[in-house]
């Protein structure tokens, strides 16, 4: 991950946004995402205190142990989906 990211930190927020832009159902498991934030040393906790604000500001909404984009970010999402069926 170094390789890819250098030196400059990212932000958890960064992160886990991006895990879900990029994954294929725009849902993933908490186990997952939080596994995945610690591969940029983003601690459990920080990572689950990040999904709950991202919950709280409409950014994601979380069911039966996942979470998945919501409002402004699934908005995004499907524009770039709709940007990649037009090209």
């Amino acid at each position: 991950v170094r390789e890819l990211i250098g030196d400059r930190p990212l932000s958890a927020r960064s992160v886990l946004a991006s895990a879900l832009l990029g994954s294929d159902e725009a849902r993933l498991p908490v186990a997952h995402l939080v596994a995945l934030a610690s591969l940029f040393g983003i601690s459990d906790g920080a990572a689950r205190t990040c999904l709950w604000r991202m919950v709280s500001n409409g950014e994601l909404s979380a069911d039966d142990g996942s979470y998945a984009l919501a409002g402004r970010l699934a908005e995004r999402r499907q524009r770039v989906d709709e940007a990649y069926r037009i090209d």
